[in-house]
């Protein structure tokens, strides 16, 4: 029982800034420390439930509300639970040249089996795997994307696989990324002209701006959970917030 306990003060201390016990950290104490790191999500989960009661009840503003409940992680770890979060977001998503972003990750040691466990803790919209099931029983389906399928991989397996044309990363054996392959120019609104160069009809369904290409040159085109923006500037495509709605449109247009 002492083995458990000191690994269990050892993994709170190790990924929370909430006081503990100090024990010796050796092999044996934290022979079982990696079996209580959920609990610290357990605790960061009451702590903001907690928050999220407490502020309801109190009718407090929307933006002191939201700006504790974010802080909460924070002041609960130290943070360090975004750092993996922070260093990915700034190589992937940062103004840099490419070099320098890929500079950036290896800096940080960061490969792809660590992006992927980020990505891995990211569900897809509610709803969004029902969608899919029902629409391929109708007709098939295909996912254009920007992104990278190594980086899509654990979304695409909560979504049962569905079939995927994006772009790739190249990949060193160490799991190092050296590099990225674009698919093609404009690769949505491609697709689309070649999939109707060889008898296909599309219809399809976006939320960007860089969506509006393939829905203007499809048979049937619909904008889904789009911007404010998106919606004004094009009024003549029809917008949908739920799924139902979604499916319910392409089921009529086929």
């Amino acid at each position: 029982m002492k083995k458990f306990y000191h690994s269990f003060l050892i993994a709170f201390s190790m990924y929370s800034k909430i006081p503990m016990p100090q024990c010796e950290w050796n092999e044996e104490n934290m022979a079982y420390a990696m079996c209580f790191f959920p609990w610290i999500g357990v605790a960061i989960g009451g702590v903001t439930w907690l928050w999220g009661t407490f502020g309801t009840y109190l009718g407090l503003s929307s933006a002191f509300y939201t700006v504790i409940l974010t802080l909460i992680p924070w002041f609960l770890t130290g943070g360090i639970h975004l750092d993996g979060l922070l260093d990915t977001a700034d190589a992937m998503s940062s103004w840099q040249e490419r070099e320098r972003r890929l500079e950036i990750l290896k800096e940080h040691h960061l490969g792809l089996k660590e992006i992927q466990d980020v990505i891995a803790t990211i569900d897809p919209l509610p709803g969004a795997k029902e969608f899919l099931d029902e629409l391929r029983k109708d007709c098939q389906v295909i996912i254009l994307s920007d992104t990278f399928e190594q980086f899509a991989k654990p979304l695409m397996a909560k979504l049962g696989w569905p079939t995927l044309f994006c772009n790739s990363l190249e990949v060193a054996e160490d799991g190092t990324i050296t590099g990225y392959r674009m698919r093609c120019e404009k690769s949505k609104l491609t697709t689309v002209k070649a999939l109707q160069s060889i008898g296909f009809e599309t219809i399809a369904s976006g939320d960007s701006y860089n969506d509006l290409g393939m829905i203007q040159a499809s048979k049937a085109g619909f904008l889904f959970r789009s911007t404010e923006q998106i919606r004004k500037d094009h009024p003549e495509l029809a917008a949908y917030e739920e799924f139902d709605d979604l499916l319910a449109a392409i089921r009529t247009a086929l």
